[in-house]
């Protein structure tokens, strides 16, 4: 089936959403994960040394009930859903076993001249605390970490109670929405800083696009009509297949991008969430480029739209990075009784720095005497020179002291 839509589908996506109340920063991330999840790993820029997918990882970050996000989300994953080959979708609260069942039983062939197996899935979570549950053991986080890598051929994963589970050339692409309250309470301290904050886009966003009491009377008069286009142009683009190259004026770009990034990140980016930016540049270019048309090339055209993209979330960024490494007791005394927990004993030098980037060292003492008083951990040793390590009471073994 040939294009439809003029110029971008993004732009006839804005077009499509321009009568709701969600602002357009949500409705165009939602857009771009519509394409990546459409694509899945049928495209690639080949780097000899590794090969980058346009899959992403999207967050969507607002304050409840005022900027749409669920609406901005449902509008992307209806028509994905509605396509001739739809991809498969999971939004239930998760585990890794689960996400590996899921992605294993999904099993489709890519290619005419060669084939090969994918094992592919969209996550879409309009409620991320939902999606990835209570547990703060960050096992979830760390399996949608190396999922998002797209690794090559058989890919091995171990879990706590299924064993060995294996996929095919797995793609994973994800769109959640987020409170930044349940932001800071989904994603544990200690994997802030780690690898899942890095491959992923935070939009944040505490503003509706304007107010919007009866979006049914803000439809255009040509709505039917524009959906079907969408449609049209979505079924196209998951049925291309091939390799991106770089043009020559978009490998200049690039080179002059990169060149300038390795030289100034580090004094104007928190590195927890732009250390993959050249990389997400990348991812977003190649989605860039196939809204547009079929050629597969990476233009500078197409790198320069997708770094203005990625410098319109970008503000927002160091504000989500304070939030989630933000020192509320309440959840300090959680994450650090969570901690001891896990390692069963452990260091005060070994808590002072997991706890650093989020709670300062006086009220590191007052949560540990808090959590001594209450029964929860006890002092097992202190060395010559006042070293100490604490180890976690099981609750078996408090009910037991409280029996006696």
């Amino acid at each position: 089936m040939a294009r439809v839509i003029e110029d971008s589908w993004l732009q006839e996506y804005l077009r499509f959403t321009a009568g709701l109340q969600s602002p357009e920063l949500f409705h165009l991330w939602t857009g771009i994960s519509t394409i990546a999840a459409a694509l899945e790993r049928n495209v690639v820029l080949d780097r000899v040394y590794f090969k980058v997918y346009p899959n992403m990882y999207i967050v969507l970050v607002g304050p409840p009930g005022k900027v749409g996000k669920n609406t901005a989300i449902n509008m992307g994953s209806g028509l994905l859903a509605n396509l001739d080959d739809a991809p498969r979708f999971f939004a239930e609260k998760i585990t890794p076993e689960r996400i590996l069942d899921f992605m294993s039983g999904g099993m489709r062939r890519i290619g005419e001249n060669r084939i090969k197996f994918v094992s592919a899935a969209y996550a879409c979570a309009p409620e991320l605390n939902v999606f990835l549950g209570k547990s703060q053991d960050g096992d979830t986080l760390k399996l949608l970490t190396d999922l998002y890598d797209c690794k090559e051929g058989t890919w091995r994963y171990e879990t706590k109670s299924s064993g060995v589970a294996e996929l095919e050339n797995p793609c994973l692409n994800m769109l959640a929405g987020s409170t930044p309250k349940w932001l800071r309470t989904s994603i544990p301290i200690e994997i802030v800083g780690g690898g899942f904050i890095s491959r992923t886009i935070f939009v944040y966003q505490d503003t509706p696009r304007r107010p919007v009491a009866f979006p049914e009377d803000e439809v255009p008069d040509n709505y039917e009509d524009m959906q079907r286009r969408l449609l049209n142009d979505l079924n196209h683009i998951r049925e291309l297949e091939g390799v991106f190259k770089f043009t020559d004026s978009g490998k200049q770009w690039y080179g002059e991008f990169y060149e300038e990034f390795y030289y100034t990140s580090h004094e104007t980016h928190d590195t927890d969430f732009y250390a993959r930016w050249p990389t997400q540049l990348l991812k977003l270019g190649m989605i860039v480029s196939i809204a547009e048309r079929d050629d597969l090339t990476l233009t500078d055209h197409d790198l320069r739209r997708a770094r203005a993209m990625l410098d319109a979330v970008s503000g927002h960024m160091k504000g989500v990075s304070e939030l989630m490494s933000s020192a509320d007791s309440e959840i300090s005394t959680t994450k650090i009784l969570g901690f001891i927990r896990r390692r069963s004993t452990i260091t005060h030098r070994e808590l002072s720095q997991y706890s650093s980037k989020y709670c300062k060292s006086d009220e590191l003492n007052r949560i540990i005497q808090t959590l001594i008083d209450a029964g929860e951990i006890q002092v097992v040793h202190v060395g010559p020179r006042g070293g100490r390590k604490y180890r976690y009471i099981p609750e078996e073994e408090r009910e037991q002291d409280g029996e006696e």
